[in-house]
């Protein structure tokens, strides 16, 4: 029985409570009618009752009814064979309830009244079988139409959390994706960096190993995170420049203004590094003179606001340079719009050998305990 009523589209107890009010709301309507004379000469005792069984059992042939419309829902029939069977349908169903809710409505007048009244009740039904069937035809095709209003708006709401539910498995496939082209490149770098100072100074060499060893082992611990507080987040940053540090050490001069209060905020995972990073390639790397460094984090308007700039070598046209920006700044850029969407900007600032900048606005979320 449990699963025959959970074929309703609309939760049983609430279709057993509309009809209830249905037919309370008929029954009031009748006896204010009565009660004003309008010419009624009607038992609003039986009449009430009548109401009471016609409608419970409409409530008992709700999920019949339903499963005919799921079944007959996008059928490869032809049209006259659907509308043959849906009249076929419509006639057993009235029919049927017709039969069964004046039979109940008999039964409870012989039990509560007289046998009298409940055999002239029985008499009054077979002889207006017919009208009294056609009217439960009417009630028919209006439980139709609610059911398929019922069923196309779950059908619809349905559908509209499945895009929901694929859009967030996009975005995490995206992010993924995205994040795999950041590491590479900033593993790719760290041992370059090892590389190049083996043939310099092998104690050197090792000591900024063991830096890259402590630096992957936390990558590792975090990689699976979208995203992480601040202050671990500014912790890999300051170990990779402490890298790179050891490489540049009289060609880079880094400076750090972070705002109490920062630290359990959350960032989406390796969001400034790649930053820094683009400072050492573009800068650094490419200059004899000393680059200075400037990282600045701060809550601002209820928003994060990082600010990485340098004096490097710069550029005199910002347009589309985040579409040509390579893989760190277009990685960026689309994991912010994945995650914050408009609510967030990346800003590129720049004059050609003067200076290069680069700010990120995203809302400031706490880390949740």
């Amino acid at each position: 029985m449990k699963s025959y009523l959970q074929k309703s589209p609309i939760p049983f107890k609430y279709v057993v409570l509309a009809m209830l009010a249905l037919a309370l709301l008929l029954a009031a309507q009748t006896g204010s009618m009565f009660i004003r004379g309008e010419g009624l000469e009607v038992d609003i005792t039986g009449h009430t009752i009548l109401l009471f069984c016609k409608y419970l059992l409409w409530a008992l042939y709700i999920p019949l009814i339903s499963s005919v419309i799921q079944t007959y829902r996008g059928s490869q029939d032809t049209k006259a064979r659907i509308i043959g069977t849906g009249l076929l349908y419509t006639i057993l169903i009235t029919l049927s309830h017709a039969i069964i809710s004046n039979a109940i409505y008999i039964l409870i007048i012989w039990l509560v009244i007289d046998i009298g009244a409940a055999q002239t009740n029985l008499d009054e039904f077979i002889l207006y079988i017919i009208p009294i069937t056609l009217s439960r035809v009417i009630d028919f095709v209006a439980i139709v139409g609610v059911l398929i209003s019922v069923t196309f708006y779950n059908t619809y709401n349905e559908k509209k959390l499945q895009i929901a539910e694929l859009e967030t498995q996009l975005k995490a496939i995206e992010l993924s994706a995205i994040r795999n082209q950041i590491s590479p490149h900033f593993l790719f770098n760290s041992l370059n960096t090892i590389s190049a100072l083996m043939d310099q100074d092998i104690n050197q060499a090792q000591r900024v190993l063991g830096k890259v060893s402590r630096l992957l082992r936390a990558l590792l611990e975090k990689s699976k995170k979208h995203s992480i507080p601040f202050a671990e987040e500014i912790e890999i940053v300051k170990n990779y420049l402490e890298i790179e540090k050891e490489r540049f050490y009289d060609r880079l001069e880094i400076s750090y203004d972070i705002r109490d209060g920062i630290d359990d905020y959350e960032v989406p995972y390796l969001i400034i590094q790649p930053l820094v990073e683009n400072c050492i390639k573009h800068s650094v790397s490419k200059s004899s003179e000393l680059v200075k460094l400037e990282i600045e984090c701060k809550i601002e308007n209820e928003r994060l606001y990082i600010r990485v700039w340098d004096n490097g070598e710069g550029v005199s046209n910002t347009e589309n340079l985040i579409s040509k920006g390579g893989v760190g700044l277009s990685s960026i850029s689309g994991r912010l719009k994945g995650v914050y969407g408009d609510n967030s900007s990346l800003i590129i600032n720049s004059e050609a050998s003067r200076f290069f900048e680069i700010i990120l606005r995203f809302p400031a979320n706490k880390i949740k305990p």
